[in-house]
C-alpha cells in the first residue's frame, strides 16, 4: 500500500487545507502500520499478506470514488462558504441569500 497524494483542490479558496490534511493523516497511518508490520510474528505472516492482498484489492476502486465524491463535495461547501462570505452584509435579505447559495451549490 502506498501513500496517496492529495486529490486536486483547484478553485477551494476556503477548504484548500482539508486534502492536505487528510494526506498528511493518510501517511502518518500508512507510516504507523509499517512500525507495527514489522512486529507480525512468523506464524500470522502468511494471513496477513493476504489480508492485504484483498485488501489492496476491493479497496482501491472503494478509495477512488470516495476520493471522488470527497472533491466534489469539497467544491461544493466551499462555493457555498464563498457566496456566504460575498453576501456578508445582506443577511437580511434571506431570499437573496437562499439564491446565492442554491447556485453556488448547483453542479457545473
Amino acid at each position: 500500500m502506498a501513500s496517496t497524494a492529495p486529490p486536486a483542490t483547484s478553485g477551494l479558496k476556503h477548504l484548500g487545507v482539508v486534502p492536505t490534511t487528510v494526506s498528511q493523516a493518510s501517511n502518518l497511518t500508512y507510516q504507523g502500520y509499517q512500525t507495527v508490520r514489522k512486529y507480525v510474528p512468523g506464524v500470522a505472516e502468511p494471513y496477513v499478506k493476504s489480508l492485504e492482498d484483498v485488501t489492496t484489492t476491493y479497496g482501491a476502486p472503494v478509495v477512488t470514488a470516495a476520493t471522488d465524491y470527497g472533491t466534489k463535495v469539497l467544491q461544493t461547501v466551499d462555493g457555498t462558504v464563498r457566496a456566504l462570505e460575498t453576501l456578508g452584509g445582506q443577511a437580511h435579505r434571506p431570499w437573496r441569500c437562499f439564491q446565492a447559495c442554491s447556485a453556488a451549490q448547483t453542479p457545473s
